[in-house]
């Protein structure tokens, strides 16, 4: 199915049914800081370029069924590895980047 056939949304769903993807925003505007397991998601989705990642709902779908807790499980454990200084860590790589990013665009932007 594919967005504008009868019966389809904008997603290329049938009308009632569950959307054919799941997307999830990376943006280097995201959470600059994080408190807690949640939190930590809008951190870590933190790109030098805005991108979209979509993911089957199916896989999705699969995952919940075996582990309905995923999602609990993995913000717990990924909190828990970056408590302390290996957010700051982390933080720090990211903003290099994002600066690497900004430098380069800058430089091909004079030069192009």
């Amino acid at each position: 199915m594919a967005p504008g056939d009868a019966g389809c949304d904008s997603s290329g769903s049938r009308a009632g049914s569950s959307p054919r993807f799941l997307v999830a925003a990376f943006h280097p505007d995201g959470a600059q800081t994080f408190v807690g397991p949640h939190q930590l998601v809008s951190f870590l989705r933190r790109t030098p370029d805005p991108l979209l990642q979509f993911v089957l709902s199916s896989v999705i779908d699969r995952v919940k069924r075996s582990q309905p807790d995923a999602s609990e499980s993995v913000a717990r454990r990924n909190h828990q590895a970056l408590l302390g200084a290996r957010a700051a860590a982390l933080d720090e790589v990211t903003r290099a980047i994002q600066a690497d990013r900004e430098a380069t665009h800058a430089r091909l932007m004079r030069t192009g």
